[in-house]
């Protein structure tokens, strides 16, 4: 299973994958570009020897850092256009990598390879060299590139662009630019993007390489995507397409001690949790913005928990007595509490499932990718509030 680049919480889905498996007896090497919080979350005496985890600290950079902003809310397709500017720093640091070299010279054989299917198109040279079928899992709906690949069904006549903000109902002219609009992303993957691919490739490790656009259309058999009919909107999929949405979804756990103390002396109000993930920082939610809650939250009778990385930009305010800030959060465990009132999130599609899952209303400002598109279902299905 290779995600080296990847977020905290697309690999909570994708760990769930890799557990399950190794729990039925698979051997399988996991290659993750993220450091494990708790290693024996994804490994326990029953599975040292069919696990293999693989780490690369030099990844980690990548992937605890983004370089996604609030201010990027304006420049969707800005973002995608970049993409093989970003590819190119990625794919460079792959091919340095140790655990590339180990995996493209091991005498290991295996029967079955699984990538995450964004940002991670660099390793695919590995496929050929390993030889073995591809399954593709992805963190959000079926870009359009992906669904080409399987031949499933485009359906941009009803089924929105990820990347806008689009229902199941669109009018003549929402019709025609997703259309367009995705037909463009489609081509611009396949004829600039994935060309830098093969370049830098063939630049690090040889010419005789097979490109990527040939490796998908021989190696690719299946996409697993995180979507379910409940909150997304439906496409018709070939048999190639399985929706395995909400895999990440747990029961809650008990809270650390402090954590609860904060919360029950909350009374009968609740709590409230803030958060925006792990790709964007709280230090750079504007300065406005920022203010804005601090005085509203100073006036409410809730407590609130506030995902919040550092205290640069925070530190000379005062911090109302009701708010915790703090730099991560089991958001799980508290949205599964019985405390729990409201959740203010970005409408990632992994926090709303979680917020879906265990039953808590939303407050949504999206910022990029398909969060403008998820706060719009929600908003759409009754149980959020979308801003901006």
């Amino acid at each position: 299973f290779f995600s080296p680049f990847t977020a905290p919480s697309h690999s909570n889905f994708f760990k769930r994958v890799v557990n399950a498996l190794a729990d039925r007896g698979h051997s399988v090497t996991f290659w993750n570009g993220l450091k494990p919080q708790n290693e024996s979350a994804l490994r326990n005496r029953n599975q040292k020897i069919n696990l293999s985890l693989l780490y690369s600290p030099q990844l980690e950079k990548f992937n605890l850092d983004h370089q996604v902003k609030f201010h990027d809310q304006n420049n969707q397709f800005l973002l995608f256009f970049n993409m093989a500017n970003r590819l190119e720093i990625f794919c460079k640091s792959i091919y340095q990598d140790p655990i590339f070299h180990q995996l493209m010279n091991t005498k290991e054989r295996y029967d079955l390879i699984i990538v995450e299917a964004i940002l991670n198109d660099c390793v695919l040279p590995l496929i050929r060299i390993l030889d073995a079928p591809l399954i593709y899992t992805n963190g959000i709906a079926p870009t359009p590139w992906l669904l080409d690949i399987l031949g499933s069904p485009l359906a941009l006549d009803h089924f929105p662009n990820p990347g806008l903000s689009f229902t199941d109902e669109m009018n003549l002219f929402q019709r025609t630019f997703n259309t367009i609009s995705s037909l463009v992303v489609l081509y611009f993957r396949h004829w600039f993007t994935m060309s830098v691919v093969d370049r830098v490739a063939r630049d690090m490790l040889g010419d005789n390489l097979t490109t990527i656009d040939e490796i998908e259309s021989r190696y690719l058999s299946l996409l697993i995507t995180n979507t379910h009919f409940s909150i997304n909107y439906q496409l018709p999929t070939s048999s190639a397409v399985i929706e395995g949405g909400g895999l990440h979804c747990v029961p809650p756990e008990p809270l650390p001690h402090e954590l609860e103390s904060f919360i029950d002396a909350s009374g009968d109000a609740g709590f409230i949790i803030v958060s925006f993930d792990s790709i964007l920082k709280g230090v750079d939610i504007p300065n406005n913005v920022r203010r804005i809650f601090l005085s509203t939250f100073a006036r409410l009778s809730q407590r609130v928990l506030w995902k919040w990385e550092e205290t640069i930009g925070i530190k000379d305010e005062r911090i109302p007595s009701n708010i915790r800030l703090l730099p991560w959060l089991h958001q799980q465990d508290l949205l599964g509490h019985s405390k729990v009132r409201l959740f203010i999130t970005h409408g990632g599609l992994f926090s709303n499932q979680e917020a879906v899952f265990h039953g808590v209303p939303l407050i949504v400002l999206p910022v990029f990718a398909d969060q403008p598109i998820n706060a719009q279902k929600a908003l759409d299905d009754g149980y959020a509030i979308r801003f901006f």
